[in-house]
């Protein structure tokens, strides 16, 4: 995100300014890898949520989505193999959405490749890593 010349200069505006050039760094290493993996970044973000069987109500929320918008990324992935519907044992009426064995493995690899030992953190010491991740969770 660029800095106009009337705030460059100013620490609050330089560190907007890292922050949004390394979310957008690792959202094109994200989109990347996952075009490599023949997903899109939605289809692929919607696959890491799915280590356990959800509710497609939940899936929406988690991904910030309507459930229509859910729901056709959830047809593509099934057409696909790579998720499942199935119904819930405790409530029939509920449609859970899970990884077949085929989109987990792809996951898997997908996710391999996404933390490679390239990643903009690599050039990190340990004890630098660790006080990022600390100070990235006060954030966050």
């Amino acid at each position: 995100m660029p800095i106009s010349k009337r705030l460059r200069g100013r620490q609050d505006a330089e560190l907007v300014g890292l922050v949004f050039a390394l979310t957008d760094a690792l959202q094109h290493r994200f989109e990347t890898v996952a075009a490599e993996h023949g997903l899109t970044r939605q289809q692929a973000t919607l696959l890491g949520h799915l280590e356990e069987p959800q509710p497609m109500s939940a899936l929406a929320g988690t991904l910030h989505r309507v459930a229509s918008n859910v729901t056709g990324l959830v047809d593509r992935l099934e057409r696909q193999g790579l998720v499942e519907r199935r119904r819930a044992s405790e409530d029939r009426r509920v449609i859970l959405i899970a990884a077949t064995d085929a989109g987990r493995e792809l996951y898997g690899r997908f996710e391999t490749a996404l933390y490679r030992a390239d990643l903009p953190f690599a050039a990190l010491s340990d004890e630098e890593s660790d006080a990022l991740r600390a100070l990235l969770r006060a954030l966050v």
